[in-house]
């Protein structure tokens, strides 16, 4: 409480307890005798040992055979991605937050086929007690980029388009929300006031989807997620797949926009840029291939995606046309 209280003189607590004469930080008021204690205090820290009737031994075993059900219904997987990080977004100018949101949108789009709602929490710390906004990042620039990116029809071109589209929009949303312009949370206050008898808690969050968890870094993403009976690993594994795929297509944009006539290897084998001096990337992948060999258009497993939806939904088509028949 020492230290919450010097935060916060105002912090309340539960404690009223006054502190002991014999502490270390106690100060004596004037002409106050602290007598000497009788016996030497034991300070030295020890385990409690504690003696638990039978009824609350088995209430204890009970009460962990629960917890350990309730874990067990969560899948948390995680992704440690150390292809590219914050600096390989920002130098091909998207916002890291945004680029990242996007590739999740992605990720599920090419597991399942359809787009979910997704929120993200925006903070609102520049009112005085503001915690958060909601930012729904699915907006129809979103959806078009989802779904052309997934088009194996469409250039690179027209998906890196449509990413920046998709980026630009989140970017000025997540602004929006941050200056109080947002309007999930006053709707969702009128709807508690209008739904008291409800015990449900909070409505922004379901637990059919997926919570992920993500620290963008220089040179590499974290990533975690968590669900209830879905495909969290290959969904963790679309996003790597994805993250791989977007980076081969931004490297291929720049490389067609700076021709090779203008860079040159040194002495030490490193390719550089004529103009600027600075080193030309070539990433490698996790399995040791040159990220740059293997530019080319499409992304199969998504292009495999989107022909078992096509299929899905031309099967559907017809079966509907059977019956209506």
């Amino acid at each position: 409480m020492t230290s919450a209280e010097s935060i916060n003189p105002a912090t309340p607590s539960f404690f009223k307890a006054k502190l002991s004469p014999y502490s270390k930080s106690y100060k004596a008021k004037s002409g106050e005798n602290i007598p000497e204690p009788e016996e030497e205090m034991e300070t030295m820290p020890r385990k409690l040992q504690w003696k638990l009737a039978p009824d609350i031994r088995a209430g204890i075993r009970f009460a962990e055979t629960r917890i350990s059900d309730l874990i067990c219904q969560n899948d948390s997987q995680a992704l440690e991605f150390k292809g590219f990080g914050k600096t390989f977004i920002t130098r091909h100018g998207f916002s890291p937050d945004a680029f990242v949101q996007m590739a999740f949108q992605a990720a599920y789009y090419g597991l399942y086929g359809r787009v979910e709602s997704t929120y993200e929490p925006a903070m609102t710390k520049a009112f005085k007690h503001g915690r958060t906004e909601a930012i729904r990042t699915v907006q129809p620039e979103s959806v078009h980029f989802v779904k052309t990116f997934c088009d194996e029809g469409s250039s690179f071109h027209e998906k890196i388009d449509a990413l920046k589209a998709a980026c630009k929009r989140h970017t000025a949303l997540t602004k929006e929300c941050s200056q109080g312009l947002g309007q999930d949370r006053h709707m969702y206050a009128l709807y508690c006031l209008a739904q008291r008898e409800i015990e449900k808690a909070h409505g922004d969050l379901t637990p059919d989807g997926l919570g992920i968890g993500y620290i963008i870094k220089d040179e590499g993403i974290s990533v975690c997620a968590s669900s209830k009976h879905l495909q969290t690993r290959r969904f963790l594994d679309n996003l790597q797949s994805y993250l791989y795929e977007i980076q081969r297509m931004l490297i291929q944009a720049w490389k067609q926009a700076n021709d090779r006539s203008d860079s040159f290897v040194d002495h030490s084998g490193t390719m550089r840029d004529v103009r600027t001096g600075k080193a030309i990337e070539v990433v490698l992948r996790d399995d040791g291939e040159d990220a740059e060999d293997q530019l080319v258009a499409g992304f199969g497993f998504y292009d495999a995606g989107v022909d078992m939806i096509q299929a899905q939904r031309t099967r559907k088509h017809v079966v509907g046309k059977s019956r209506n028949a």
